[in-house]
């Protein structure tokens, strides 16, 4: 059997579910009263925080249904309902508890019994269970077929053994079902159970975490903290307010001012523009683990050339162009790969390997294949190429890098690369559709290794590639190497940690040999807080033990378990 404290280390889980625990078992505790006034010249604290981690947008709705088949539906269920543990990403992807104080795993990895912590309770005051357990999990089977929203948790069974103790048995073995579970947010038995969930819009959900519902409008919602909760209390934060803006430049206005605590907007030019301005101020980017990237369309034209792909990512100097609009993402690795979150999973030549320009090295990559440039355009075997870049018009960031690019390839090859730039939604549907030479998208996702080089646009698996002008679910790019197909494969199946690392070698050399996309910087979570209330952000230069975004879940609670007054 495996124990609690099974590490994941190859998993990179992405969402508001990440966070740590140092919360402890059935503990419950009075709240500090706030500061009336803040010591040390901060602002007056009343114990609200005011925030915005939807970005710009016009209204909330209510609606908290988790099923709901409704379009509208409303924001920070996790702030409602917790999970059973959750993944502390910078201590080795460590599994550590939440809802349930342990578990077990067997050896084939299909089977996680979980005991639950005692004394838990939900926010009505009932007891939460193993009966609350195996209604949440056995969820997809039982609406399967209705009109409702249901994910495939790949559950084969669940089964009560106590009221403190569930067996879970999965469809299929795995080293990730642990990461999956922590995603699971468990609802209340006694309430759900008793809706039409075609229709009820749960205004006000009982849940077992920290905060409550205590008012609603279009432009704001009210949550309060319980009193009661079950694990560390918040001692300061007494009262959140989700309000709206209209754009990233209100928002930032609003968070300059004090007016808003706590935001998720990428911040351009932060040290000089926010945090210099205010004592206190914090903007922080802690990664995801993936990054932003160019994509090339292997299937057609020029970029169905490796040598062309590989010219391109190596005549552009990509840290030059991320200064046109920083907004603190660092440059990427040269696998896309973020070193802070993959650590040993990166193969050993690309360890600390960052991007950098060759221009020598992409001419005479480029006359090796045959390839000659004139008139802006490629040129090979009497034909010439002109080359599109594809990018998101409503991203000032994308935008603005992409008219960076189109310089770069100029001053580099000679190179005038067109650049379109679309609607969020003309893009994903030409992208998916092949309909590009370049595109500006993400590049690596997901929670397995395999994951993180096989789902989202810019997976690597020959096998998912599909004829241009059908929407690719994956691999937009019709990228198709047999080796790295079969290693993604093995690595999708195998229980082998070190076999799975040894694989995920293969395709990080196949992906920087070939180029069918380059990640240029990496992702990150962007979080500001205003100084003048609240302090205890922590860096991300700190790896701290959870990752301070204000999504919901475990995550935030501990964030706010640890604010407290500005000067306090």
């Amino acid at each position: 059997m495996i124990n609690t404290s099974t590490r994941l280390n190859r998993r990179l889980f992405l969402g508001a579910s990440l966070a740590t625990a140092a919360v402890a078992a059935g503990c419950s505790a009075e709240r500090t009263k706030p500061n009336a006034g803040a010591a040390g010249g901060g602002a007056a604290n009343d114990g609200v925080l005011t925030m915005n981690f939807l970005g710009p947008g016009p209204t909330y709705y209510r609606n908290w249904n988790p099923f709901t088949p409704a379009e509208n539906k409303s924001i920070g269920a996790a702030y409602f309902y917790e999970p059973l543990i959750r993944i502390n990403r910078y201590a080795g992807f460590t599994a550590e508890p939440w809802l349930a104080e342990k578990w077990e795993i067997n050896d084939a990895r299909t089977e996680l019994t979980f005991t639950l912590r005692d004394k838990v309770t939900w926010s009505d005051g009932e007891a939460f269970d193993a009966d609350d357990v195996v209604f949440t999990l056995t969820a997809p089977e039982r609406y399967k077929g209705t009109s409702l929203v249901v994910p495939d948790y790949k559950i084969a069974r669940v089964a009560k053994i106590d009221a403190r103790t569930v067996k879970v048995t999965m469809k299929e073995p795995g080293l990730g079902h642990l990461v999956d579970l922590a995603t699971i947010n468990m609802l209340p038995q006694h309430i759900v159970s008793k809706q039409d969930l075609a229709t009820w819009t749960n205004d006000s959900p009982v849940g077992t975490g920290p905060w409550t519902v205590k008012a609603f409008s279009p432009q704001q919602i009210t949550i309060q903290g319980r009193d009661d909760y079950w694990g560390e209390p918040i001692p300061f934060v007494k009262e959140c307010r989700w309000t709206v803006f209209a754009n990233e430049d209100s928002g930032r206005a609003l968070v300059s001012q004090g007016k808003l605590d706590l935001a998720t907007m990428a911040w351009p030019n932060a040290q000089q523009t926010f945090m210099d301005k205010g004592k206190g101020n914090t903007y922080q980017v802690f990664p995801t683990g993936g990054g932003q990237a160019l994509l090339f369309n292997c299937a057609k034209g020029a970029t169905a050339d490796k040598a062309v792909r590989r010219a391109i990512s190596m005549s552009i100097d990509f840290a030059k162009v991320l200064t046109l609009y920083p907004v603190g993402t660092p440059l990427a690795n040269v696998t896309g790969m973020a070193e802070a979150v993959w650590g040993e999973k990166l193969a050993p030549e690309f360890r600390g390997k960052l991007l950098a320009p060759d221009v020598a090295g992409a001419k005479s990559e480029l006359a090796a294949a045959g390839w000659t440039v004139k008139d802006g355009k490629l040129v090979k075997g009497g034909k010439s190429y002109t080359l599109t870049l594809k990018t998101v018009s409503q991203y000032t960031d994308w935008s603005t890098w992409s008219d960076g690019f189109k310089e770069q390839l100029q001053t580099g090859l000679g190179l005038d690369l067109r650049v379109i730039k679309l609607t969020s939604d003309q893009h994903t549907k030409q992208v998916l559709a092949g309909d590009f030479d370049l595109a500006m998208e993400f590049g690596g996702g997901g929670s397995l290794l395999s994951d993180f080089f096989a789902g989202g646009s810019a997976g690597l698996n020959g096998g998912d590639a599909v004829p241009l002008g059908d929407p690719a679910t994956t691999n937009a790019m019709r990228y198709g190497n047999p080796e790295v197909t079969k290693a993604l494969n093995e690595m999708a199946s195998s229980l082998d940690e070190d076999r799975i690392t040894q694989l995920g070698y293969v395709v990080q050399r196949a992906l920087v040999a070939d180029r069918p996309y380059v990640t240029y910087n990496q992702a990150g979570n962007f979080v500001q807080m205003s100084g003048k209330k609240w302090t205890g952000m922590p860096t991300a230069d700190s790896k701290p033990a959870y990752i301070p975004v204000p999504y919901g879940g475990p995550e935030t609670t501990m964030l706010f378990q640890n604010l407290k007054p500005a000067g306090a």
